[in-house]
Formats: structure tokens, sequence, C-alpha cells
């Protein structure tokens, strides 16, 4: 069954037949819309999707009006050192748990920034009663917010958000250029001469990431290390073969599977264009795919960048992968419910969700 739920009528339920042709336009509110399939075999679904036509009234984007999960009484300003002028970009950083690893990213951003033309904007996600050191890493031209639960966080409590805090700090964002990255990413001094070198309207830039073991001597100096003898290897290393192939990233097949938001560049008009991230991922995983899969059926193309940067791995994610794995099959189901797409439902099955 496939069931398109609002607030205005009881749930639609259309059989999945062969060869039956269904159409169904769903009445709602703007910015209500919720597509919630339940209890569904996707073979099947997919099978007889070419049978159904959804449609939703003309002038409705599902993508701009996403869940409400931050309150704006949850959001509070730590700090606020940036210039009057208007940046060229601006760094937007995420952070949950990560202060140690946040410590030896500020660090790497400072000796790249150049404090007139980048901002940072620093989004500690926090627990119920956490609080932060009052010492740490002081950047010039920076925004540090805290934003808070009214709980704390369990593996798996669906309280996952960080499509929220990427798309908050791009509100608060006055750079023309946007620069995600994750609290863990080791940031090489010559990043933003790069970035002005590669970056075009329609491209998704991102760095080739290498894997940095717990408590690496060298973390402090990224120029210092190498992807050959400091860093191990992902899960199959899948991601290093990718990213040593000499091939051109737009001719692989399905190129928006490897679109990830650990290092993303991306212009800010690009980024409003495409309505932001998608906020209703309630655990780990997938939702920079799915924003890197939009990017991609908007015409737009990607492009990895000569540079190398390092996710510092904590001593859990060092040691074994099965929780996020759980964590992936959720995310998975989002992924699908809000794609509908064959070619999307194949490949997660290849991957084992």
């Amino acid at each position: 069954m496939i069931c398109v739920m609002n607030s205005e009528c009881d749930d639609l339920k259309i059989p999945l037949a062969s060869g039956v042709s269904q159409h169904f336009v769903v009445q709602h509110r703007t910015g209500e819309i919720d597509y919630c399939i339940s209890n569904c075999d996707w073979d099947q679904f997919f099978a007889g999707l070419s049978d159904i036509r959804l449609s939703v009234p003309s002038g409705f984007d599902p993508w701009l009006k996403p869940p409400q999960k931050i309150r704006t009484g949850d959001v509070h300003v730590r700090s606020d050192s940036r210039l009057s002028q208007i940046p060229e970009w601006s760094v937007i950083l995420p952070s949950h748990k990560h202060f140690h690893e946040l410590q030896l990213t500020l660090k790497g951003l400072k000796r790249a920034q150049k404090v007139d033309t980048v901002e940072v904007i620093v989004l500690h996600d926090l627990d119920l009663g956490e609080s932060l050191p009052l010492d740490g890493v002081a950047l010039e031209n920076c925004l540090q917010i805290e934003v808070r639960r009214s709980h704390a966080r369990t593996l798996g409590d669906r309280g996952f958000r960080a499509g929220a805090l990427r798309n908050l700090g791009g509100s608060h964002a006055r750079g023309r250029n946007l620069l995600f990255i994750d609290a863990d990413i080791l940031v090489p001094p010559e990043t933003f001469e790069c970035l002005n070198q590669q970056l075009g309207d329609d491209l998704w830039l991102q760095a080739k990431r290498w894997h940095l073991p717990p408590g690496h001597p060298h973390a402090e100096r990224v120029e210092n290390l190498s992807p050959v003898w400091d860093a191990v290897m992902s899960e199959k290393g899948v991601w290093e073969s990718f990213q040593n192939s000499s091939g051109e990233w737009n001719s692989v097949d399905l190129p928006w599977t490897w679109a990830s938001t650990f290092f993303l560049a991306i212009t800010r008009s690009r980024f409003e264009a495409l309505g932001g991230f998608r906020e209703s991922f309630d655990t780990y995983g997938f939702e920079d795919t799915e924003f890197g899969y939009r990017h991609s059926k908007a015409g737009g193309e990607f492009k990895m960048l000569p540079i190398d940067v390092y996710h510092q791995l904590s001593r859990a994610e060092y040691q074994s992968s099965e929780d996020r794995k759980q964590l992936f099959k959720r995310s998975a189901e989002w992924f699908r419910r809000w794609t509908l797409d064959p070619e999307v439902h194949e490949w997660l099955k290849r991957l084992g969700y």
C-alpha cells in the first residue's frame, strides 16, 4: 500500500496493481504534506511505479517547508565576533559531543582563515544540562550558537538533526558561498585559495577525505600528514578507491551516491535554490546523499578538489560500525520515501538496506 497522509483527510490507500493506472492529488494546506509509506514491499512498489502518477497542487514545493525540529527558544548566541563587511565564505560547522575534535578542527580553520573574507559559524548541539567548557580556540569573524535540547540524546533515539543545524547555520550566514564541514574534519592551510579557484555556480565541491586514527600525534599539522602513511582505510576501502580513481566524477554511474557533507562547498544561491537540507532524516545517514541527489537531478555537477582533509576517528568509530549500520537502515527508508525513485531503491539494496 502507499499511504498519503495530511491534516485534512484520512489515510488514502491505493493498492499497487500491475497494469492499473492510478492518479491522485492530495489536498492540503501549503507546507503540511507528508508522504508516509508503511508496510511496503519496495520491490513490488517500484515494479508497479509506472502504473501510478503522483502529483501535488501547483505552487507547492515540499522541500522548502520541512518539519520544525529546532524551536526558536532553544537557540542562543554564545558569542559573535563577526566583522561588518560581507564575507566571501561562510563556514558552517555543526557539532554534537565532539568538543576535543572540534578544537583541532578550529585550529586548522584558524590557520586557513582569511579573516576579512571568511566567517565561521559553529552550532553547538547540546543535550539537556550539558555545558561547553569556557576555554577553547578563539576565532576572529566567528559566530558561535548554542542549540539546546529538552533531553539527553541516546543512540537511535530519532533525535538526529544535522540537516536542521546546517539549515540554521545557513540562515545566519552572510557569505556569498557556503562551506559545510563536520566538527571532526581537519583542513589544510590552502583550503580557501583552492576553493576560490575551483567554485562555479552549479558545482558541488568536495575534498578528498582520509581517516586518521584516534590520538594521532600530528593531527594539529595537516600539511605534515600523508594519506599513504598516516591514514587508515575506511570499511572495504570504497571511498579511497573512488578518490584515487582518475575518472571524471560526473561520468560515473549515479554520481550523487558519492556526495557527502564532511566537506561541501557550494554557492549560497545554489543552496537556496535546492531548498536546503531535508530535515525529516531523524537518524544518522543519507541526509547529505539526498541533498546531493537533488543537486544532481537539478542539473548540478560534482568536482573533487585537489586537497586532502582528515577525519578524526573517535575510538567508538574506530572499534565498531555496527550501530551506524542499524541507523542507516532507518535513514534509507526516509531516502526511499522522499524520492520514490527506482534507482535510489536499487542502490540502497546493493548497500544492504
